[in-house]
């Protein structure tokens, strides 16, 4: 990378956060934090901003999503076949990878799930959640883009039925219990599928993928560290206290 792409992303950086986006610096061609903390210290201080990317002129940027947006990911290399063009026009970002990210508003009143990995190809990232920014570098070697300069389209209702979170009875009923060993089973499966999903360039999503379904069977953030590290391919460029630092993130 020449120090003019750089430079330019950098001050991508600054824009986004004087248009009150909370940036914060990735490590070039990963989705992996720089900052000790991860993306709980994105911010939108000008000198915070313009301090990290001084220290590291190569980074990524990555933000946190907005209240009141939702980014659909669309990644046809994992079985994606939702075209983007039949959903309404949208701010929307070329990922660099053949995917897109669609930005759109969410509906007043709805509560949306984060969903990785529940439909093919198609992740939900919700407000608060990290996504990346233009111009970073994808794994790739292509940049992301911004594909489409609009104002976010309302979130069409077929993918809010799709991605409302379901509702927790809290009634008086007991809870029926699940079936004798699928705890365990489900466990088991997160686990043995977690080192073919961890290939480089997909190591975060995928750990954060298994953490989330841990999560999501009830577990705990002990539960999953226990399980989930000793399975999951620590490299010189994914250390363990990163791979901690993911999972913690999940209960956070």
């Amino acid at each position: 990378m020449t120090a003019s792409v750089a430079n330019l992303t950098g001050g991508h950086a600054r824009l986004y956060a004087a248009h009150g986006w909370r940036v914060f610096p990735i490590r070039p061609r990963t989705k992996r934090p720089l900052c000790p903390h991860g993306s709980t210290e994105a911010t939108d201080n000008a000198d915070q901003v313009a301090d990290w990317w001084r220290r590291w002129p190569y980074a990524n940027i990555g933000a946190l999503v907005p209240a009141g947006l939702v980014v659909i990911d669309l990644d046809p290399r994992n079985g994606c076949d939702l075209d983007p063009d039949r959903l309404p026009e949208t701010l929307t970002v070329s990922t660099g990878g053949g995917g897109w990210h669609l930005y759109f508003v969410t509906p007043a009143g709805v509560d949306l799930a984060a969903h990785i990995g529940t439909f093919p190809g198609v992740d939900l990232i919700v407000a608060g959640r990290q996504v990346i920014l233009p111009p970073s570098l994808h794994p790739s070697g292509t940049t992301y883009q911004w594909m489409v300069d609009a104002t976010p389209a309302r979130l069409p209702g077929e993918l809010v039925d799709a991605f409302r979170r379901t509702p927790v009875c809290r009634g008086s009923f007991p809870p029926v219990p699940p079936r004798p060993g699928y705890l365990d089973a489900a466990r088991t499966g997160v686990i043995e599928r977690l080192p073919a999903a961890a290939t480089p360039g997909n190591r975060w999503r995928a750990l954060t993928a298994a953490a989330l379904r841990y999560r999501d069977l009830g577990l705990t953030v002990d539960d999953a560290l226990a399980d989930l590290l000793p399975a999951f391919p620590i490299a010189p460029d994914f250390t363990e206290g990163e791979a901690r630092r993911t999972v913690a993130s999940v209960w956070r």
